[in-house]
């Protein structure tokens, strides 16, 4: 079973069907062309989910995980959060990843403060994982069409630089969807789509899993094992629904991830490992 099936599996928003969009390995591509741009990587996710007031499970996991395995290949690594996301962060992570909030502001004021982001940071590569980008008119919207603009930092200005870049997502609105929004949309494909794009881009059910797709690959491709263990994620999962951390279809702040039971993404995380052994 390729990475891409395995990350599209249970996919309860059919999100699988706009995969022929992409590379037939579009995870392995995606590896691929982060490994070779670069050492210093801006890794940015949140989103704000209104039944809950605060930031949805789906995302940072996968985020988190990333940035763990890219300081193990000897990256810079910072992550890119909103205030939301960042109250709900524990000290084990703020510790071992340089995090930097972007402030709620106009456009214009927040390409501004991209582009001293830029300058300090000097990103090589930016990814984004689970972050809502806008649709045609500049509004953020959540899967159910509710604006949710006044809650949502407009990172998606810092992938206006012809910056090399990658995008995770799963329902049409993240950064990232621009890539393939306009040909989905000539397709029948009613989904809040975002129209930032990516250079690369991945599909998955759930956000968080695409983010494991692409260190599988990376795993493949450096011959180190930077997987995530099952345990280590259930662990993260917990403490950041402790901090506030809520459930992106639900609401609540309970240690699922779009509804799911975490058996789903120790499964995804199991196949994944499995293939890069050879075993499955």
């Amino acid at each position: 079973m390729s990475t891409e099936r395995i990350i599209l599996s249970y996919d309860l928003r059919g999100i699988a069907r706009l995969a022929h969009l992409l590379p037939k390995h579009y995870c392995e591509e995606a590896a691929s062309y982060l490994l070779s741009h670069g050492n210093n990587a801006v890794i940015t996710s949140g989103f704000y989910i209104t039944r809950g007031k605060s930031a949805e499970t789906d995302g940072p996991l996968g985020a988190i995980a990333l940035a763990k395995a890219l300081l193990l290949l000897g990256w810079k690594v910072t992550l890119l959060v909103d205030s939301y996301l960042s109250r709900c962060l524990p000290v084990s992570v703020t510790n071992e990843i340089q995090c930097v909030e972007f402030p709620m502001l106009d456009r214009e004021a927040s390409h501004a403060y991209s582009e001293k982001l830029i300058k300090t940071l000097s990103p090589d590569i930016l990814v984004s994982i689970e972050r809502c980008g806008p649709n045609k008119e500049n509004i953020y919207t959540n899967m159910r069409g509710v604006d949710i603009s006044d809650h949502t930092p407009k990172i998606d200005t810092l992938f206006d630089y012809s910056i090399p870049s990658i995008g995770i997502g799963d329902g049409g609105n993240e950064i990232g969807m621009g890539l393939i929004s306009d040909e989905a949309v000539k397709q029948g494909v009613n989904l809040p789509w975002s129209i930032t794009p990516t250079d690369k881009l991945i599909l998955s059910s759930v956000s968080n899993w695409g983010a494991y797709g692409l260190i599988s690959e990376l795993s493949k491709l450096t011959g180190a094992n930077l997987n995530p263990s099952p345990n280590e994620q259930l662990t993260l999962l917990k403490l950041l629904v402790g901090l506030g951390a809520v459930d992106g279809v639900t609401g609540y702040r309970l240690p699922t991830v779009d509804s799911m039971h975490s058996s789903a993404t120790t499964l995804i995380l199991e196949r994944l490992a499995n293939r890069m052994n050879n075993t499955d």
